[in-house]
């Protein structure tokens, strides 16, 4: 179960002040649980430090509780507080997505199994490679065999260039990993709030509808000439005319709609790649 309802259970201001800023700047809702108050009979995130554990006062199992450790990188106890809540808590998971729109100013969304995790605005490369190097580093440790999914937009085709061989680079011995080259049409025009209206860069909102379209695969041995061809037009991505949407069934077939639900983790990224697929037009098919 996602989005389960967050408590901070803590008398650590450090970790209070840290923990509240945290999560407002995520636009992550919470509420404060009063010292010697009993626990919310329901499914929920208890958030607390390893030395208050023993202060609160169980009255069922329902609840998740997240203990942060005075030796624990704050970061890391953070991805564990986001993942729980937006993603679902579990000890391990299978697969990280970073959807990527490159360009002067980066857009950034990543999914954890399937669902948004977070997004960023880089302004450069490196502050980008660092940001994919720690949620790798983080989730890796419990799952040796997490998959990487990396999904490009080619609207700057050098800049997409340099980050597949970096991504080649830093990644070059896992076994787990694919990369996609995506059409970028249309990619930047469109404007989207959450729930909570919360603005997002139309960097990350580009990022955010490349997540949602399939590309091609490329690998370390085939890139070389695939950026070749498309530099050449020699090779044309599937290009995106229209989107054809109406309603059906339970869904809202629009294009913000959807990419709505995908970011209130309503929809997978399976589900909504499928929806969009099922119901758009293109300028041409793949060609190879």
């Amino acid at each position: 179960m996602r989005k389960l309802p967050l408590y901070i259970f803590t008398e650590n201001l450090n970790f209070f002040f840290r923990l509240n800023k945290a999560l407002k700047e995520k636009k992550i809702q919470f509420k404060v649980l009063n010292i010697g108050k009993r626990l919310p009979n329901t499914p929920s995130l208890i958030l607390t430090t390893s030395k208050e554990l023993n202060k609160l006062e169980r009255v069922n199992n329902k609840a998740i509780i997240l203990a942060y450790l005075d030796t624990q990188k704050f970061e890391n106890y953070l991805l564990e507080v986001l993942s729980s809540h937006r993603v679902g808590y579990k000890e391990f998971y299978s697969s990280l997505t970073f959807s990527i729109d490159p360009g002067k100013k980066i857009g950034l969304m990543v999914f954890l199994d399937d669902y948004f995790l977070d997004s960023y605005c880089c302004f450069k490369e490196g502050a980008l490679i660092r940001i994919l190097e720690e949620f790798i580093t983080y989730f890796n440790r419990k799952n040796e065999n997490l998959w990487l999914n990396f999904k490009l937009g080619i609207g700057v085709i050098s800049v997409t260039y340099n980050l597949v061989k970096l991504i080649f680079n830093n990644y070059k011995d896992r076994h787990f990993i694919r990369i996609f080259l995506v059409d970028e049409y249309k990619s930047s025009k469109i404007k989207i709030y959450n729930k909570r209206e919360t603005k997002f860069s139309k960097d990350e909102i580009a990022a955010l509808i490349i997540s949602l379209r399939e590309g091609i695969e490329v690998n370390l041995v085939n890139s070389e000439s695939f950026f070749n061809q498309i530099k050449t037009k020699k090779l044309k991505l599937e290009k995106w005319k229209d989107f054809k949407f109406e309603k059906n069934n339970e869904y809202d077939l629009s294009l913000e709609i959807i990419a709505k639900r995908v970011l209130n983790g309503e929809l997978s990224l399976k589900e909504s790649i499928k929806i969009v697929n099922d119901n758009s037009s293109y300028l041409s098919k793949k060609k190879y």
